[in-house]
């Protein structure tokens, strides 16, 4: 099974903005941007952590939070085989929503596309997905009658939900190689409690694009 797989940016800018990015990948290839997610603050030194680019002086580092999801859009069409669906022969692909921190609750599961393709369902709801745990979505993909624009063909992902505040806290405390730095770790535990106290809602989304076949 091929993965078209992307991890977007969702963080907390300042401790009051919240946004995600999301960025192209073509099928069927996969990558890994890693989530960085709301939570973080910034630090001197190299620590081996991510870089701020354009942000701070040399050698500024972000302490993020660990991963609360992972997301992923599977198709079983080999790379030669991948083609645009049509209205006549539509594609399924298998959207995967996958818990690894805490228990991730008031979810928001949107499966959205170009113009020149409909996906459906369109949404799913979910109260609560427990640590560790996984749900997969069979998602039917068909052609519209709109031209396909510069943008490319392409079906989304997005998630939106309420992280385990607890469960974070708890991964930052105990992983003491990863925020080694003791005066920074509780600053981004009390970031973390920030967020908490504000029940900051965080979103990922992940796109998986067609080739373009000439």
């Amino acid at each position: 099974m091929k993965s078209v797989m992307l991890l977007m940016v969702g963080f907390l800018f300042q401790q009051t903005l919240l946004f995600a990015v999301d960025t192209k990948v073509t099928a069927p290839w996969s990558g890994n941007s890693g989530i960085k997610p709301f939570c973080a603050i910034t630090i001197p030194g190299n620590a081996g952590k991510q870089a701020l680019p354009g942000k701070g002086s040399v050698g500024s580092v972000r302490y993020f939070m660990p991963k609360s999801i992972q997301l992923e859009i599977n198709s079983k069409s080999q790379a030669n085989d991948l083609a645009i669906p049509t209205l006549t022969e539509p594609q399924t692909l298998t959207a995967t929503v996958k818990t690894l921190v805490g228990n991730l609750t008031q979810m928001k599961i949107y499966f959205e596309s170009s113009d020149d393709l409909e996906v459906t369902p369109s949404t799913a709801n979910l109260e609560t997905l427990s640590s560790g745990t996984f749900l997969n979505y069979d998602l039917t993909v068909k052609s519209t009658s709109t031209p396909k624009n510069a943008g490319g063909s392409w079906v989304r992902l997005r998630v939106s939900y309420l992280p385990d505040f607890e469960a974070l806290k708890a991964a930052v405390s105990s992983d003491l190689v990863t925020y080694s730095n003791e005066v920074q770790r509780k600053q981004l535990l009390k970031s973390i409690e920030g967020c908490k106290a504000k029940q900051q809602m965080d979103i990922q989304a992940i796109r998986f694009f067609y080739p373009d076949k000439k």
